[in-house]
């Protein structure tokens, strides 16, 4: 009898067994399985990131070949006008997607360009000055100023996205960048050197320092020409030649304006990411 169990409970043990092998071999079999649909949809996302890729290089060609685009580094007048700071980047892309805009460049290292700013001092900051400087007497409605970068980590999606749409002038200042507030504290080395400049730069027109100057990040935005014209030009050229004189570190110096825009243009020296109803202006919901 006793034979007759062990007999029986070897059969179970051996049948068990198989089972698990069984759900063991389905468990690996299913986990193959997925990591090969993985597999597949990489190996698919990748060919239509490549085809995108060519399609783009494919419209640039065609673009280029027939002189199409937009006009570059004229002072004709146009109600909306994109402001590019420009250093070593590819700007082609520009003409492909954004050509119904009027563009201005301005280059920092081209100095055979139509606008190139030398020398490359004080980051995207000196490039917007010296326009609104060029063209204070002739500025368009509406203008946007923007890096010569599509992408960036300061940006919520592609900037042609961003710029195709934007409700032009429904506010005097959007910025375009993700909602990232620049913050600082008053030991801060940033919140320092505005400090020191703030009585020969700012102080005339626009008052006293501020308690705090927090707003949006990283100096891309739109904005129009009334707010601009609410300073003199003079103001503005008092900047730009600190921008390019100053010993100060260029990116100590560019970070004083990427602090103050948002307060140059009228907006409250702490202004909010909610302030501004990125929703509606740039149909970021």
């Amino acid at each position: 009898m006793r034979n007759d169990m062990e007999l029986l409970q070897l059969r179970f043990d051996e049948e068990m067994s198989d089972t698990w092998d069984d759900l063991t071999e389905k468990e690996k079999t299913i986990a193959r399985l997925e990591s090969e649909r993985h597999e597949v949809n990489q190996f698919h996302a990748n060919e239509v990131a490549m085809m995108q890729e060519r399609i783009d290089e494919l419209m640039l060609a065609s673009k280029l070949s027939v002189g199409q685009g937009n006009v570059r580094g004229t002072r004709m007048q146009s109600d909306k006008v994109l402001v590019v700071a420009r250093y070593q980047e590819n700007t082609d892309w520009l003409q492909v997607f954004l050509g119904q805009y009027m563009q201005v460049i301005i280059s920092r290292d081209l100095p055979a360009a139509t606008y190139n700013l030398s020398p490359n001092k004080g980051n995207e900051a000196a490039s917007f000055l010296y326009y609104i400087v060029e063209f204070y007497d002739e500025l368009p409605d509406n203008l946007a100023f923007i890096h010569a970068h599509r992408h960036a980590y300061h940006q919520t999606t592609d900037i042609i996205h961003v710029l195709q749409n934007l409700r032009w002038g429904e506010n005097p200042y959007v910025s375009m960048n993700s909602d990232i507030i620049m913050s600082m504290g008053h030991n801060d080395t940033e919140w320092l050197t505005i400090v020191q400049v703030w009585d020969d730069l700012f102080r005339d027109e626009l008052g006293d320092l501020p308690e705090d100057l927090l707003g949006p990040c990283c100096a891309q935005f739109a904005i129009t020409r009334e707010a601009i014209l609410k300073h003199p030009k003079a103001f503005y050229q008092k900047i730009l030649n600190w921008l390019l004189t100053t010993p100060m570190e260029t990116y100590w110096s560019g970070r004083v304006l990427e602090h103050t825009w948002h307060y140059i243009f009228g907006m409250p020296a702490v202004m909010p990411a909610s302030m501004v109803d990125r929703c509606k202006y740039l149909m970021h919901c």
